[in-house]
């Protein structure tokens, strides 16, 4: 069967499903390259089979910018896909949602929905009260015309409880088991540490934070890549501190394996105060997990739970510099970071493989197809 993946911007996760999805029918993927880093996508996707249509519409970063722009995305996903056979629309935010329930109206098609993030939850607390709760009575209202709903993690359930919705899977944010393990650990015979983060560039991602604690650490190095508002900031301050800080660029999600392979140290840090955070499923935990690397992250947010049950990394609180450096500290000994990297990567195996949500993928959607 004929299936379309629509996003508004880009997400690792969609390219993935719609891999495994290809296994056994026909896929294709439409993107809303508001980044402009299409081409990157596009040289180093590591689904080279996957079809791949971008909408190419550069957007400024600033958030009140941004729904001026939303008309063009719906009007573009509506034509691009009005005249296509297609079996299944599978929209993975509430941007694509809209359209494609337009589209719904005049084709016999099934719909689909991924909540990666529950929309209004990602709208910043400078916007009034009322806003977050028009956008969050909107999505629950939209989503029950949709066939079957998909989530991230069990704490997104909140999110839609009290929706009347036809079904429910949950498909974790975890990665393919590259087979690149925590072997690197053996090559380490001095205290030098290596950090990586891979990520939105944003104030609420404890950025300015992290950099700080890293120059302020003797033998600390720190590699991040991505982009977001505080880019033209991570440039800056890698040109000013090269020894220590290492600017990549967006990078693919292939790359992002292969630097957090290589790292000692994986961190993933979400204010707490902004309430999408609290439930926060990142694809950093699930690296980590799969890699068998240490992660640093904060309380106050779901995957402390993991990270506490499981002692497979450290928390700190939020902003705190003095408790991060301390774990910089901690985590010198390749010792421990060896044990709490294994402690990690047999939860991977035992829960969050990617083999298992692949396999859950496809009979699900099998299911869904017969009925």
């Amino acid at each position: 069967m004929k299936i379309v993946f629509l996003v508004s911007q880009y997400n690792p996760n969609v390219l993935k499903w719609g891999a495994a999805l290809q296994k056994e029918h026909e896929v294709e993927v439409i993107i809303w390259d508001r980044y402009g880093v299409s081409s990157e996508i596009l040289a180093e996707c590591e689904f080279k089979d996957l079809k791949l249509k971008f909408f190419r519409l550069k957007v400024p970063t600033k958030n009140f910018v941004l729904p001026f722009f939303y008309p063009l995305w719906w009007l573009y996903a509506f034509i691009t896909l009005f005249n296509k056979n297609i079996e299944i629309l599978h929209p993975f935010d509430l941007d694509s949602l809209i359209p494609m329930l337009f589209l719904k109206r005049f084709k016999k098609v099934k719909l689909y929905y991924t909540i990666a993030d529950f929309y209004a939850d990602t709208i910043p607390l400078v916007y009034p009260h009322i806003l977050r709760r028009f956008l969050s009575n909107l999505e629950r209202y939209l989503l029950e015309k949709a066939d079957h709903i998909f989530l991230v993690d069990e704490n997104r359930f909140n999110n839609i409880k009290g929706c009347k919705i036809k079904g429910l899977t949950y498909i974790y944010n975890t990665p393919a088991d590259t087979k690149i393990s925590y072997k690197n650990e053996d090559k380490i015979e001095n205290d030098s540490l290596n950090i990586f983060y891979a990520g939105l560039l944003d104030d609420q991602r404890g950025i300015k934070f992290l950099i700080k604690a890293v120059i302020e650490s003797n033998n600390v190095n720190l590699k991040i890549a991505g982009k977001g508002p505080l880019q033209s900031y991570v440039e800056s301050i890698s040109e000013k501190y090269p020894e220590k800080i290492s600017y990549l660029g967006f990078i693919s999600h292939a790359k992002v394996l292969d630097f957090s392979a290589s790292a000692d140290i994986i961190v993933a840090f979400y204010d707490p105060k902004v309430p999408i955070n609290k439930i926060a499923s990142p694809n950093k935990l699930f690296e980590a997990l799969m890699l068998g690397k240490p992660i640093i992250s904060n309380r106050g947010i779901s995957i402390e739970n993991v990270i506490y049950k499981e002692n497979c990394g450290i928390l700190i609180e939020y902003g705190n510099l003095k408790e991060l450096k301390r774990s910089f500290n901690i985590l010198r000994d390749p010792q421990l970071r060896k044990e709490l990297g294994k402690k990690g990567r047999s939860l991977y195996e035992r829960k969050y493989s990617w083999k298992k949500m692949e396999k859950k993928l496809l009979n699900i959607y099998g299911d869904l197809h017969d009925l």
